[in-house]
C-alpha cells in the first residue's frame, strides 16, 4: 500500500511542478527587445544573455517538443508548451541555436524578424 501512496505523491508533485513551470516561470524569466539586441532577463532586471540582432541569421517555428529535447542548442524556453521558435545564431563564426517561447509569440517574432532584417520566418 505504501508504494501506491508514494506513486500518488510523486505524480502530484510532478503535476504541481509542471503547472508552476508553465504559468509562473515566464514572470521570472522573460525576453526583451532592446535597441540592438534580444535580452533574456531574470527577475525583470538581470540580463542573463544578450543576442545581438546582427547575429540572428534565421528564425524557425518548431514544436515545443523539438525545443525541449534538441541536444545541440541553447534552451531559453520559459514554458513547457506554447509557440516555440529556434533562433539560428552566428556568434563569432559558430552557428548555434536557441529556443524561445515568448508571450504574444506572433507579434514578438514578427517584430524580432524586422529588427534582424530577415525576409521570412521558416
Amino acid at each position: 500500500m505504501s508504494i501506491n501512496n508514494n506513486l500518488v505523491s510523486f505524480f502530484i508533485t510532478v503535476g504541481i511542478f509542471v503547472v508552476l513551470f508553465q504559468y509562473i516561470y515566464r514572470f521570472i524569466y522573460k525576453y526583451e527587445l532592446k535597441e540592438d539586441s534580444l535580452n533574456m532577463v531574470f527577475l525583470n532586471f538581470i540580463c542573463l544573455r544578450k543576442i545581438y540582432y546582427k547575429e540572428i541569421i534565421k528564425i524557425k517555428k518548431v514544436s515545443s517538443i523539438d525545443g525541449m529535447f534538441s541536444d545541440y542548442m541553447y534552451n531559453f524556453m520559459n514554458r513547457l508548451w506554447g509557440e516555440c521558435y529556434f533562433l539560428i545564431i552566428n556568434h563569432k563564426g559558430q552557428i548555434k541555436q536557441g529556443a524561445i517561447t515568448p508571450d504574444n509569440a506572433k507579434e514578438f517574432i514578427e517584430e524580432l524578424r524586422k529588427r534582424c532584417n530577415l525576409d521570412k520566418i521558416y
